[in-house]
């Protein structure tokens, strides 16, 4: 969904980048509604976090913001429970994300305006946040429904933990961490596969 969002803008309104190049732009923290105005135009859900609280933007040399990354506690304080309880309160979940159209039609490609933006504010944040609340591992949801498979996340070098992650089962345990990379799905036969594979 995000590529469709982003085929009408650049038909519509051209590359964001203008005359510089994904090199020249900088990744800085910046304020909630400054990250409006980049997720309710270019995000898919086209809402902000309720409660978030760290902004970053992908920023051009002239001053404009190009992308946003918003960081919260995400849907619960289970989710955040992949690294062990004694350490939730280091855990950020990447609620919200997105760039303006950033592939010129010329031709000449600038892929990796996301996984820029993304590797950078998580470093960015780590940094900003040392002395005080020492944030140390972040989470995020791909949207099946927009056709979404972490891609951009994959690009990043994070890993797939699966579908469910830290959900409140029916007997009141909390759904594990899977073990082993992205298998979470068996058939009949007992044979697993990812959910890519199931997706296909």
């Amino acid at each position: 969904h995000q590529r469709k969002i982003r085929d009408a803008m650049l038909a519509k309104e051209g590359c964001a980048l203008g005359r510089f190049s994904l090199k020249e732009c900088t990744v800085e923290r910046i304020s909630r509604k400054e990250a409006a105005e980049v997720i309710m135009r270019y995000e898919w859900l086209q809402s902000m976090p309720q409660i978030g609280l760290y902004y970053y933007g992908l920023i051009r040399p002239d001053g404009r913001i190009i992308g946003a990354s918003c960081f919260g506690v995400g849907p619960s304080r289970h989710a955040r429970d992949f690294c062990g309880r004694e350490n939730i309160d280091r855990v950020l979940c990447l609620e919200r994300g997105a760039c303006a159209p950033i592939i010129p039609p010329s031709g000449h490609t600038a892929d990796g305006a996301a996984s820029k933006l993304i590797m950078r504010s998580c470093k960015a944040l780590v940094h900003d946040t040392r002395k005080t609340d020492r944030i140390g591992a972040f989470f995020a949801y791909s949207d099946v429904e927009a056709g979404e498979i972490g891609t951009v996340y994959q690009a990043c070098g994070w890993r797939y933990l699966g579908q469910g992650v830290g959900r409140r089962r029916q007997n009141g345990t909390i759904a594990p961490t899977p073990l082993r990379g992205r298998f979470e799905y068996f058939d009949p036969n007992g044979r697993r596969h990812t959910s890519r594979r199931m997706r296909s």
